[in-house]
């Protein structure tokens, strides 16, 4: 009898508090905890694989944010280093993909629109989740993890010190 192949289930969560400011995000702009676009400022990891050099499948990925009322579309740009050979900008600074960083760049996906889950008074949580597309990785070699950059795609006005809190599943 041949054994059937197993998946490993994991993922990871990572959790960001922006800057205090309220300054408004255009369309573009990178979210972040830090303000700093130099090549010093590591990217924030997703989550960790099993194993360096770690190939698999991301079946989810989900977005929340403590302000109710910060509905935009966001998009996360997955890459294989924390580092990119030209630095990505911190927060409320355009963020473009160049062309120098394509080694190291695995691609981008956009959530849908952050929404309340039931909208009362008290709540303060948007929410957007990326489920309906299988995201294929694969890690460096050397290195068991993916790192990631939010992005908006639109306009919006973020809470001074606004939390934001990723979670992915995966299978290797």
């Amino acid at each position: 009898m041949i054994n059937p192949v197993s998946k490993v289930i994991g993922g990871g969560t990572d959790e960001f508090t922006r800057p205090a400011d309220v300054t408004v995000y255009t369309a573009g702009d990178r979210v972040s905890a830090t303000t700093s676009d130099t090549a010093t400022t590591p990217l924030r990891t997703l989550f960790r694989a099993t194993k360096q050099g770690a190939d698999g499948i991301i079946t989810k990925l989900i977005l929340q944010t403590n302000l109710a009322t910060f509905i935009d579309i966001m998009r996360i740009h997955l890459f294989q280093v924390s580092q990119p050979a030209t630095a990505i900008p911190g927060d409320n600074a355009a963020m473009g993909v160049v062309f120098a960083n394509r080694a190291e760049y695995l691609g981008f996906f956009d959530f849908a629109a952050l929404a309340e889950p039931i909208a009362i008074s008290v709540s303060d949580l948007s929410q957007a989740i990326l489920s309906e597309k299988k995201i294929g990785f694969r890690c460096k070699d050397g290195d068991d993890a993916i790192y990631y950059a939010l992005q908006t795609t639109g306009t919006g006005t973020p809470a001074s010190g606004q939390q934001f809190f990723l979670r992915a599943e995966t299978e290797e």
